[in-house]
C-alpha cells in the first residue's frame, strides 16, 4: 500500500482514495478531497494525471487527456458587483461621451467668456488709474502755483525787513 500527502493540509491520503476518486494529482501535486472542496473546485472526473508516479492512465474507466486536461483548468469566478451597481442600467457609451464632449466644451467657452470680461474690467482698471494720475498731476501743478503765489507777498516783505534791517546796522556801525 503507497501512502502520499496532500500538499496542502499535510494529511496521508491512501492509495484507495486515488482509485475511488477522493483524491487526485494536480500539477504533479496531491489534492485530497477536502482541500479541494475548500478551494472551491471539484475533483475531476480523473482519478490520476497521465505520468503520475505508480499509476496508469490507460487503466478502464480511467481519465481521459481531455478529462486530466479539463479538471487542471481553473474555474471560472462570477464577478463581484454591489446590489446598487447591478440594478443601474448601464450608461450607453456615445451618451455619455457626447454628454462630456458638451461639459467640455462650455466649460472652455465659460473660461474664453470669463477671461474676455476680466480683460475687459482690466483694461477699464488701466483708464481709471491713468485718469486719476493725470488729475492727481494737476491738482499738485496747481497747488504748488497757489502756494508760490501766496508766499509772493512775504517773499516781498521779509525782503524789505533785511533791507531795511542792513541798513539800520550799517547806520549803526558808522
Amino acid at each position: 500500500m503507497d501512502i502520499r500527502f496532500c500538499d496542502i493540509c499535510n494529511e496521508s491520503v491512501p492509495e484507495s482514495d486515488f482509485a475511488a476518486g477522493r483524491a487526485y494529482f494536480r500539477k504533479g501535486r496531491v489534492i485530497c478531497m477536502s482541500c479541494d472542496q475548500a478551494m472551491g473546485g471539484e475533483l475531476p472526473t480523473a482519478t490520476a494525471v497521465a505520468g503520475a508516479p505508480g499509476l496508469s492512465s490507460a487503466t478502464p474507466g480511467g481519465p481521459t487527456v481531455q478529462d486530466v486536461a479539463a479538471s487542471l483548468r481553473p474555474a471560472a469566478v462570477p464577478a463581484m458587483v454591489p446590489d446598487d451597481l447591478a440594478q443601474a442600467p448601464a450608461p450607453r457609451g456615445s451618451a455619455v461621451g457626447a454628454m462630456a464632449l458638451v461639459l467640455g466644451l462650455g466649460s472652455v467657452a465659460a473660461i474664453g467668456l470669463g477671461g474676455a470680461i476680466l480683460l475687459e474690467r482690466l483694461e477699464g482698471l488701466e483708464d481709471d488709474l491713468t485718469r486719476v494720475r493725470t488729475d492727481i498731476q494737476t491738482a499738485s501743478a496747481d497747488a504748488q502755483r497757489e502756494r508760490i503765489a501766496a508766499f509772493a507777498p512775504l517773499r516781498d516783505q521779509i525782503a524789505g525787513v533785511e533791507a531795511s534791517s542792513r541798513t539800520a546796522a550799517a547806520d549803526a556801525l558808522a
